[in-house]
C-alpha cells in the first residue's frame, strides 16, 4: 500500500538536485499535531520492511 503525502522531508532537497527519492513509513493521521498517531498494523508492517531492507543492504 502506498499513498502520496503533501508534507515535506529532506527528500525535496535531493529531488531539486535531480536525485530520485522515495520515502516510506507507517500510515497515520494528524502528522506533527497534538493528536498525531500511526496505526499499529501499519507500524508492524513497516517494521518488517525496515528489517528486510537492513538485512538486504548488510549482506
Amino acid at each position: 500500500l502506498y499513498v502520496t503525502w503533501a508534507g515535506s522531508t529532506d527528500g525535496r532537497l535531493y529531488r531539486q538536485a535531480g536525485i530520485q527519492t522515495i520515502g516510506f513509513g507507517p500510515i497515520g493521521k494528524y502528522a506533527h499535531g497534538p493528536d498525531e498517531f500511526v496505526y499499529i498494523d501499519s507500524l508492524v508492517q513497516m517494521t518488517k520492511v525496515w528489517v528486510a531492507l537492513a538485512l538486504e543492504l548488510s549482506t
